[in-house]
């Protein structure tokens, strides 16, 4: 079962393991129990369990349990599966986007808009909001600089660029902005 995706399926383990007996993820971590396990439709079974008492939290649970989420995922980039189509589109997206209407200002719901649904304008003004938060930096960086830059250069050996000149001094100058505001021991993991 391990093969090739034995990080993924160990990493369940550590999910499961991490969420412990805590009430409100019980059925999260049999989830991942059961994944971990190769027991897939009895897996999404507690998936949707936990779903459906996810959702009848108060507001104030619900951002918890996003957080608890999101940041696991973010933590274990290994287990690819974590959040399957069901917990994102069902759970994870539509309260996210909840919590960004109720609180536009909201750091942690933008940090997670911009990283887990590739909004670049949620990074942006999560970075106005706290210049100092590098996980976001990181990934604004990376996102809407290195791999723009990297998918421009990458036929360069063939003697071509896949981007316009201006296109490229202007990633750079916005990396450079970036950069020139990160704190000394800034790195990209």
């Amino acid at each position: 079962m391990h093969y090739w995706n034995k990080d993924n399926f160990e990493g369940f383990e550590d999910i499961a393991a991490h969420l412990g007996d805590d009430p409100l993820c019980g059925d999260l971590a049999e989830y991942c129990r059961l994944r971990a396990s190769g027991l897939r439709r009895e897996a999404f079974k507690a998936l949707d369990r936990f779903m459906d008492k996810a959702a009848a939290l108060p507001t104030a649970e619900k951002r918890e349990v996003i957080n608890l989420v999101y940041d696991l995922a973010l933590r274990m980039p290994h287990v690819h599966q974590f959040i399957p189509t069901p917990l994102a589109t069902r759970f994870l997206g539509p309260e996210l986007e909840k919590w960004l209407a109720e609180v536009p200002a909201s750091l942690p719901a933008l940090r997670w808009d911009g990283i887990f649904w590739d909004n670049a304008e949620s990074l942006k003004r999560a970075l106005e909001i706290d210049p100092d938060d590098a996980l976001v930096r990181r990934y604004l960086i990376n996102r809407e600089c290195l791999s723009l830059l990297d998918y421009g250069f990458h036929h360069i050996a063939e003697g071509g660029l896949l981007l316009e000149v201006a296109v490229i001094e202007d990633l750079l100058a916005q990396g450079e902005i970036w950069l020139a505001r990160a704190p000394d021991d800034f790195c990209f993991d």
